[in-house]
């Protein structure tokens, strides 16, 4: 029975709703060196021709960059953050940044639940957040575009709100609450957008989709300067995350198959001893 309830337990885990369509999604870590790229404007364009490329690729669905991808390699805050509302007290939340391109949210499949997702030209201070960080801030209201909030010397205006994304590997109660900021957004004193000199370009592929090999080689035929992990596919990541609770089950049920052979024998070896005393009367 206890082998029974850790495998539905774990096949529960496998097909849990991990708030965006994980399958088919592989991520490559770009560098640009500052030696090759001096100004953040130049990473832009670099980076831009590089997806522009890949999207032209057949099998190819979509393509997005961002610094950080779930469910992890997030940036991870610890702050007491303060929402507009008139007398509000700041709420103490660990929150998951990641700062994503506008193609983000339909490359991973999430659903815009308010507002918009990001546009090109959004300025620094544009955010989406997860419907439970908007909940955790307004938890009496409905609409939060347009509202604001802000923690540590940073203050942000809610663009949209989207689903959120659960990590099923752990104790759901332990997700965090995800906020989105624009990656591609001019910052102070500049008319263009600039990128730091390592994001994730997340690859959505369909059927016929080149191998990985073949997407690198395209990233560096691009531009041969640039640094180029191998691709991963997120959907690994989550099997890697579920093996203890597989090894747990599978020790499991490989104890409850001893258990049931046991048993066998048990019941076995006592109806033939009451059909041996029973034979005479036979």
């Amino acid at each position: 029975a206890a082998a029974g309830l850790q495998l539905r337990s774990f096949v529960n885990l496998l097909h849990e709703d991990r708030g965006f369509d994980a399958e088919q999604l592989t991520v490559f870590g770009v560098t640009m060196p500052a030696k090759h790229f001096a100004d953040g404007v130049s990473r832009s364009a670099n980076v831009e021709a590089i997806r522009s490329s890949l999207s032209r690729l057949p099998g190819v669905q979509g393509t997005a960059i961002s610094r950080g991808v779930p469910p992890s390699s997030a940036y991870t805050h610890f702050y007491d953050v303060m929402p507009d509302t008139a007398g509000a007290s700041a709420v103490a939340l660990s929150l998951n940044e990641y700062e994503v391109a506008p193609e983000f949210f339909d490359v991973f499949g999430m659903r815009l639940l308010q507002g918009r997702g990001f546009q090109r030209g959004d300025s620094t201070d544009a955010a989406v957040i997860s419907q439970s960080l908007a909940h955790a801030l307004w938890p009496d209201r409905g609409g939060v575009v347009d509202r604001t909030f802000s923690f540590g010397t940073r203050a942000f205006r809610v663009v949209g709100v989207v689903n959120d994304i659960r990590n099923p590997i752990f104790d759901p109660r332990q997700d965090q609450l995800e906020m989105y900021s624009p990656l591609l957004a001019p910052r102070a004193g500049a008319t263009l957008p600039a990128v730091p000199s390592a994001v994730r370009l997340t690859v959505r592929c369909g059927a016929g989709c080149p191998l990985n090999d073949v997407l690198r080689a395209q990233i560096k035929a691009v531009n041969p300067l640039a640094v180029v992990e191998a691709g991963r596919r997120i959907a690994d990541d989550y099997a890697e995350g579920l093996s203890p609770p597989r090894a747990g089950a599978v020790v499991a049920s490989a104890f409850a198959a001893i258990a049931l052979l046991g048993i066998g024998g048990g019941l076995f070896a006592v109806m033939s001893r009451l059909v041996q005393q029973r034979q005479r009367e036979f």
